[in-house]
């Protein structure tokens, strides 16, 4: 999934690269995803090969923002991920990131459809440094990761070895890292779980700030307000915007994100609201959300706030 070239992306990125290289350039605090790899394109053809890998060792946890900081005050190695894959395109929306969970382990993927490969190697490159050493900041020196890459074996490929501690392959259908299941309960030494609800809130208004700025999705995020939970399937929302699902699915896929991803976010905000803001249990909150069964609520809160909906509301009225 990708963003439109008008999408809006923090400056920074591009302020700290250009910086790091000894360009100077004006870069405000937003600019479009259409600039940045305007710029991204420059630096191909001026830095050595392999100026990706420098890139993603000056992306630590400060310069990905609130992202940075929810992901390293999460609980856990899992939940972090989560937290990653959930917000990732609030600051990255040329990027689809998502979680996949095996039996052998969660797998991140990074996906860049619509943008030329060439272009964004680099991007890539930096992008999987800058998560493991993110990662490496909440579980430690995790053994076992594996690495794919959706593109060949760059001249430079013994510099990876300096970044990342696992097996690599080439020429992959999508770039990714692997987390092995035994690491993924590991406890940050940093959690905080003020700290990680006041981060998680700031991504929140980005991502809606990000739908704002795309119509299909703030019609979908408009619509899921007024709609019964019952009635907020992808075919209901399709249908009162008089679209057909392929249509509604392929304009959210322009905006950079999907149906999917919007319903988890909007129930995550109610679900926050709801168990802050009422004595309400936790069966009627999960009925009120669209859950048919009051487990699966369960299992959602712990995947969106490190912690079941009784813990979590315990935690944020102390």
């Amino acid at each position: 999934m990708t963003a439109s070239a008008a999408a809006i992306v923090p400056g920074s990125y591009t302020r700290l690269l250009l910086r790091h290289v000894g360009m100077a350039a004006q870069i405000p605090d937003a600019i479009s995803v259409a600039e940045q790899l305007a710029w991204v394109a420059s630096l191909n053809r001026t830095q050595p090969s392999g100026w990706g890998l420098d890139a993603g060792v000056l992306f630590d946890a400060v310069a990905h923002g609130p992202l940075g900081t929810a992901a390293v005050s999460a609980p856990t190695l899992e939940r972090a991920l989560d937290v990653i894959a959930h917000y990732g395109r609030v600051r990255s929306p040329f990027l689809g990131l998502s979680l996949d969970r095996r039996a052998s382990g969660a797998r991140l993927r990074i996906e860049h459809d619509g943008v030329d490969t060439a272009i964004i190697a680099p991007l890539l490159e930096s992008t999987v440094v800058s998560l493991r050493r993110l990662l490496r900041v909440v579980g430690g020196n995790v053994p076992g990761i594996r690495y794919e890459f959706a593109f060949a074996r760059p001249a430079h490929h013994a510099r990876y070895a300096q970044d990342l501690d696992g097996p690599i392959a080439w020429d992959a259908p999508v770039t990714s890292l692997t987390i092995p299941t035994a690491h993924l309960t590991r406890s940050s030494p940093l959690v905080d779980a003020r700290l990680h609800r006041v981060a998680i809130d700031l991504l929140d208004d980005a991502e809606r700030r990000l739908c704002v700025a795309a119509p299909a999705a703030n019609d979908v995020e408009r619509l899921l307000d007024r709609l019964a939970p019952r009635k907020a399937s992808l075919d209901d929302v399709a249908g009162a915007m008089q679209v057909s699902t392929r249509t509604l699915s392929r304009r959210l896929r322009d905006a950079g994100t999907s149906y999917r991803t919007l319903r988890d976010a909007h129930r995550r905000r109610r679900a926050h609201r709801l168990l802050l803001d009422t004595d309400l249990p936790a069966a009627e909150i999960a009925h009120r959300l669209g859950y048919d069964d009051p487990p699966n609520f369960g299992r959602a809160c712990r995947r969106w706030f490190g912690c079941g909906p009784s813990d979590y509301r315990r935690r944020t009225h102390r």
